[in-house]
């Protein structure tokens, strides 16, 4: 009488090397995967957002400490703040806490403008700033007189 083998009966199951490797790839496919869809995001875009908030967080200083604080570029890459008394002083003395560097490739394309909050967080003057990046193009930060700050969309 002859025994009636049953599907798969005798047959092995897969080897733990064999897994390993099965999991392997299937990690790298995900991992690839995961690169291809995650958003990119354009150094510009996060530069303005970078320099309006330096903007308020240097407007909240200012009232702060009830001191002028005025903002101004340090280079074509980066914005530092001085502080005074009043945004008329003529002298001005540098805050090296707040500095500010602009992500790579992202520069000021005009660094012939300053802001100046004076003691209540009013703007001396209303400015556009524009960042330039050669791939991601160009953003503006408007600042207005009442002092906010944000960028312009």
């Amino acid at each position: 009488m002859h025994e009636a083998k049953q599907p798969g009966y005798g047959q092995r199951g897969m080897t733990l090397a064999e897994v390993l490797v099965v999991l392997a790839i299937m990690g790298l496919a995900i991992a690839a995967t995961a690169l291809s869809l995650a958003p990119f995001e354009a150094p510009v875009e996060s530069g303005a957002t970078q320099l309006a908030a330096f903007m308020r967080m240097s407007r909240a200083h200012a009232m702060a400490t009830t001191s002028a604080y005025r903002v101004v570029p340090d280079g074509d890459g980066a914005v530092r703040t001085l502080v005074a008394t009043t945004c008329s002083d003529s002298t001005w003395t540098p805050d090296t806490d707040r500095t500010l560097t602009l992500p790579d490739d992202v520069t000021l394309a005009s660094t012939s403008w300053l802001v100046c909050f004076n003691s209540r967080g009013i703007s001396s003057n209303n400015v556009i700033i524009t960042l330039e990046n050669p791939d991601f193009g160009s953003e503006q930060v408007e600042v207005l007189l009442g002092g906010s700050a944000g960028v312009v969309r």
